[in-house]
C-alpha cells in the first residue's frame, strides 16, 4: 500500500478509535435522586406538598391527611421494591377525583415520584 493510500486509512482508524473510547469527564454522575432515570418530577403544588408530608411527617397506611385547600392525601403500606428502593403508593384526592401515584426512596435519599410499571402513567387515574 502506498503512503498516499495509508493516510485516509489512518484517518479513519483515528476517527473510529475516538468514537469507541470510554466516556470523558463531561459525563456527570448523578448525585441527586431526581437526576436519576425513572424519577418523575411533581407537576402540581399538591404533588410537591405530598412529598413534603412524606419527608417531614409520614402518614400511617390508610390515614388521610389534608394537603392544600380541598386536597387530601392517603398512603398505602410501604414495601421494598425489587430495585432495593423503599416505596409507597399514595392517592391525592380533589373532590371526587383521585390520582394514584407511586413514590420511592433509596436508602437515605428523598421521596420522589416514580413511573408506575402497571396501570396508567404517573397520576394517570384522575
Amino acid at each position: 500500500m502506498s503512503v498516499a493510500a495509508r493516510i485516509p486509512v489512518l484517518g479513519l482508524v483515528a476517527a473510529l478509535s475516538g468514537a469507541c473510547s470510554p466516556a470523558t469527564a463531561d459525563t456527570a454522575t448523578p448525585e441527586d435522586p431526581r437526576d436519576r432515570a425513572g424519577i418523575v418530577s411533581p407537576v402540581s403544588a399538591s404533588e410537591q406538598a405530598a412529598l413534603d408530608v412524606l419527608r417531614n411527617d409520614p402518614p400511617q397506611a390508610g390515614e388521610v391527611r389534608p394537603l392544600l385547600d380541598s386536597i387530601s392525601m392517603s398512603a398505602g403500606d410501604a414495601y421494598t421494591a425489587a430495585s432495593g428502593q423503599f416505596c409507597r403508593p399514595i392517592a391525592l384526592q380533589v373532590g371526587q377525583d383521585v390520582s394514584n401515584h407511586l413514590v420511592c426512596r433509596h436508602e437515605e435519599s428523598d421521596w420522589a415520584f416514580v413511573p408506575r410499571v402497571f396501570g396508567p402513567a404517573h397520576g394517570g387515574e384522575r
